[in-house]
């Protein structure tokens, strides 16, 4: 067996294994916190529609702001700062934003950036989950002007301090959704039938 096949078989029987973990503890909703890895369509699929990811920074597509990724703290300063984004440690093309790498300096190093707008405003936003990266709907976000001489820990911070405060009031409002309301009126019924 081939090695990135031996790989999504592996993660395959891991997500399997936190799946029946999961429903063996009757679990209703995942939150994740800045969520690093893909879920696989295991995972994705036993609780479609129940995984939340809180992002620090926006995931909105078509927002001038959006930062997904691994990297939106380094990146919301970099765009702030220089006017660009750094891509060359980015996975995934369809998260860059739209332009041409070009070579730019960054901590002593030759990096592969896009130009774009400078901008000094970022947020948090919490999202639905899916296959894609930061790709998911959005439940809730708020956005965050800071000061363009801000440091990477100083934005760090503001945002992780938002976090804190648009959680609660995200889930609530996920709560709010149509096919969220009828999850809950069907897992309510298959309690009732059980009990």
């Amino acid at each position: 067996v081939k090695e990135p096949l031996l790989k999504a078989m592996r993660k395959s029987e891991y997500e399997l294994e936190i799946i029946a973990e999961l429903r063996k503890r009757g679990v209703d909703l995942i939150i994740s916190d800045s969520h690093l890895s893909y879920l696989g369509p295991d995972l994705l699929n036993a609780f479609w529609l129940r995984e939340l990811n809180i992002h620090p920074a926006i995931t909105q597509k078509g927002n001038p702001d959006r930062l997904p990724g691994s990297t939106p703290t380094r990146d919301a300063y970099t765009k702030a700062r220089y006017g660009w984004v750094i891509v060359d440690d980015k996975k995934d093309r369809e998260i860059w934003p739209l332009g041409t790498p070009t070579e730019v300096e960054y901590k002593g190093e030759r990096r592969s950036a896009i130009h774009v707008p400078k901008s000094n405003i970022t947020g948090v936003s919490v999202h639905v989950m899916t296959s894609e990266p930061d790709g998911g709907p959005v439940v809730a976000y708020v956005l965050h002007r800071f000061p363009e001489d801000a440091s990477i820990e100083a934005i760090r911070n503001g945002n992780y301090a938002l976090k804190r405060e648009l959680l609660p009031v995200a889930m609530l409002e996920y709560a709010k959704r149509p096919e969220v309301m009828d999850l809950i009126a069907r897992k309510r019924i298959e309690a009732q039938t059980r009990g």
